[in-house]
């Protein structure tokens, strides 16, 4: 019951919006290159999918392109291979102090 919440929730605050795909590739690199990454960019999160036959990593959650693009610059030195996609994007949950 929690988890069928939490699954609507997350659909409730998902939007169309960008990320940066930072790698195209085998199951085991796609997760060392998420573990790698997060430890570097701790507060990008990374999203490793399987995309038929291969699994795809992406970053970012950004609400327009413009800041997907700061995003790609930024990571453009260690991952050389990297582009913009259209994605649907977790919007921050906001919790109010009261």
């Amino acid at each position: 019951r929690d988890r069928e919440a939490h699954r609507e929730l997350r659909s409730r605050l998902a939007r169309q919006g960008f990320r940066v795909q930072v790698f195209l590739g085998d199951r085991r690199t796609g997760e060392e290159t998420k573990r790698a990454f997060l430890q570097k960019n701790p507060d990008t999160p990374a999203y490793l999918s399987w995309l038929a036959p291969n699994w795809r990593l992406r970053v970012g959650d950004c609400r327009t392109r413009l800041e997907a693009e700061r995003l790609l610059r930024d990571l453009r030195a260690a991952h050389p291979g990297s582009y913009i996609v259209p994605d649907e994007i977790e919007m921050p949950v906001i919790v109010s102090g009261r």
